[in-house]
C-alpha cells in the first residue's frame, strides 16, 4: 500500500534523525578516543549515558514501528 511505503518512509527519517542526534552528540567522544586521547571522567560518563540512551531509543522505535495497514481492519 502507498500508505504503508510513505508512512515507513516517514518513520524511518525520524527515527534516523533521533538517533543521528545522539550518534552525532557521541561523535567527538571517539574521535577523542581513537586518535589516543584518554577521556575524563566526566567524558566517560557523557559517553556511556549517550551509548545507553541511544541503545534504548532504538528499542523503543523498533517496538514503535506498525504500518498503518496493520491497524485497519481489512478483508
Amino acid at each position: 500500500m502507498a500508505l504503508d511505503k510513505n508512512y515507513a518512509r516517514g518513520f524511518d527519517e525520524a527515527s534516523s534523525a533521533c538517533v543521528g542526534v545522539l550518534a552525532e552528540a557521541s561523535d567527538g567522544l571517539v574521535a577523542k578516543m581513537a586518535s589516543g586521547v584518554k577521556l575524563s571522567p566526566q567524558e566517560q560518563a557523557l559517553y556511556a549515558r549517550l551509548s545507553e540512551v541511544k541503545a534504548e531509543m532504538e528499542k523503543r522505535l523498533e517496538a514503535a514501528y506498525e504500518p498503518p495497514s496493520a491497524k485497519l481492519n481489512l478483508p
